[in-house]
């Protein structure tokens, strides 16, 4: 009888192990299988319908993994997906302004002429398929901004390998919002240089980004060229009350406009000393910092911000040069990322105050007096080149369903996301209902510890989140195929 009721036991507690749900298949990053030989039909696994309400994970996989295996063979490494669905499961109502968000931030870091718009995918548009050949995003692009990426989601259930098989590629989709931040404010590893600059195969320095434009900028000066500008005011809006001088000249695919900005310790004063070096003159501006915006090949904006001294990269300006006063409750820094919101509509600056200065101030000599009077131009000349600059891009953005209103549909999308979040947002960052998400806090003890209050309302900076995302996905058992499921 005890020899029996041994045997039961043991039957009995290896049919609890076969079918209960919390027993994972795999545990842990699993390496990207080898290709499958040319021909070869991959095994699909059962596919998932989508019920409605929360898009579980295995729809969201369920549905990108149907697309993929619909492509061509030769297209299906070149795939990658921006996701919206965290969004979509949100309830957000302005999925067609994020939809357009993904079109913008793609085609921004693009460098070929073509605009193109992003693919949706599946039962709610929320899943958006590239081809990152028709962005030129070479595969190390793709890398270095997974890698960077804080939110290290990978999965690994059957289809997410599966689809890891297919695109080659061990994160191949990552949701939009992150996806912008990512590319246009963290940095390659251990420098300095942002993988925005790195992607677009941007020069490290200023000039090197002219030379890359087709732009002599001493020749320009000496020849005074009709697309030349400089100008100067003393009431930008982000320039903390300190005066900036603005240039642009023509180049390669458009136009190039270059700030020369100080600090606010400076000593540099514009209105005495206002000329750029190529100029010529004795009465230098010494700037400490550039911005420049100027004509990707696809006539969307490119920009890049730097040090003036020595001419630099940099991917970020200090606050006490320069300042963004378009976002409450965020950072005011000014970065690649927020470039576009104070740059909806090219550039906004056209209030000349050196051009007269100059001219009626005796302090200035007859040649500066020329100078200023060839370089600064009239209003209606600085008016035709703006409207020309301005109708370019505005152009090239309805192109891909956005346009120049009051509102880039990139910070729309990104000033969400780096605001703090309720349990609705991170449950639906995380495919699960807030139900879900409470018991996946509860049952993570450095969840519990650092966020477990917003189970009962209130919010948490989102950096919070990054920096225990994975004790989350860990704790919980997210992106893991589980037996009996």
């Amino acid at each position: 009888m005890s020899k029996f009721m041994g045997l039961l036991l043991i039957l009995l507690s290896l049919l609890t192990a076969s079918c209960g749900t919390e027993k994972k298949i795999v545990e842990g990053p699993q390496p990207i299988p080898p290709r499958l030989p040319p021909g070869e039909i991959p095994t699909i696994p059962p596919p998932v319908p989508d019920p409605g309400g929360t898009m579980r994970f295995n729809v969201f996989e369920t549905q990108l993994l149907s697309d993929l295996i619909a492509l061509p063979e030769a297209e299906r490494e070149n795939s990658r997906f921006l996701v919206l669905c965290d969004r979509s499961n949100e309830g957000d109502t302005l999925m067609e302004e994020h939809i357009a968000a993904s079109h913008k931030v793609i085609n921004q870091l693009s460098t070929e002429v073509r605009l193109r718009r992003t693919t949706g995918v599946g039962t709610r548009d929320c899943i958006r398929r590239i081809d990152r050949t028709d962005f030129d995003i070479s595969v190390r692009d793709w890398v270095i901004t997974e890698d960077a990426d804080p939110f290290q989601f990978e999965s690994n259930t059957e289809r997410g390998l599966l689809i890891k098989q297919l695109t080659q590629a061990r994160r191949p989709w990552i949701h939009v919002s992150n996806f912008a931040v990512t590319t246009h404010t963290k940095t390659l590893p251990g420098t300095n240089r942002a993988i925005y600059y790195e992607i677009i195969g941007l020069a490290n320095n200023i000039a090197g980004i002219y030379q890359q434009l087709g732009v002599d900028r001493q020749q320009v000066y000496d020849d005074i060229e009709d697309g030349l500008i400089y100008m100067g005011m003393c009431d930008s809006p982000i320039a903390l009350g300190k005066c900036r001088s603005i240039e642009r000249m023509e180049s390669r695919f458009g136009s190039i406009w270059l700030t020369f900005d100080i600090s606010l310790n400076s000593n540099a004063n514009l209105l005495r000393d206002p000329f750029p070096p190529e100029a010529r003159s004795n009465r230098i501006f010494d700037a400490e910092a550039h911005e420049c915006i100027f004509d990707l090949p696809n006539e969307l904006n490119g920009y890049c911000l730097a040090n003036a001294i020595n001419g630099n990269l940099e991917s970020f300006a200090p606050t006490n040069i320069v300042e963004n006063t378009r976002t409450q409750g965020l950072s005011s820094e000014i970065n690649l990322l927020t470039c576009n919101q104070c740059h909806i509509d090219r550039v906004e600056e056209n209030n000349d105050e050196l051009g007269n200065h100059i001219q009626g101030n005796q302090n200035f000599n007859i040649d500066d007096r020329r100078i200023a009077e060839a370089i600064t131009k009239n209003e209606a000349a600085r008016e035709g080149l703006f409207n020309e600059d301005t109708d370019r891009y505005c152009d090239a953005l309805r192109e891909i369903d956005n346009d120049c209103d009051d509102i880039d549909t990139i910070n729309q999308l990104t000033d969400d996301f780096r605001r703090p979040w309720d349990l609705g947002q991170v449950a639906a960052w995380y495919w699960l209902s807030e139900e879900e998400m409470a018991t996946c806090i509860r049952s993570s003890p450095v969840a519990n510890q650092n966020i477990g209050f917003i189970i009962n309302g209130g919010a948490v900076q989102q950096n919070v989140i990054e920096n225990i995302s994975d004790d989350i996905v860990r704790d919980c058992d997210l992106f893991e195929d589980k037996l009996g499921e």
